[in-house]
């Protein structure tokens, strides 16, 4: 146990590493708010093309 320093040591060290976890996963959820309509609309893209008629006659003509 005292290769790893005081309980105090130890302590601070967690309190850094929990601090850390909350920044990483703040920003994980900013990138998958960013990330998610993106995908969202690619994923719906090409099902709104085939069920509107119009839109279906005009890349027949294409």
């Amino acid at each position: 146990m005292q290769a790893f320093g005081t309980r105090r040591q130890t302590a601070a060290r967690f309190r850094i590493n929990r601090q850390r976890d909350k920044e990483t996963s703040i920003i994980v959820h900013v990138l998958l708010l960013i990330f998610s309509p993106i995908t969202i609309e690619i994923r719906t893209s090409p099902q709104r093309t085939t069920r509107d008629p119009k839109e279906r006659n005009k890349k027949l003509l294409l």
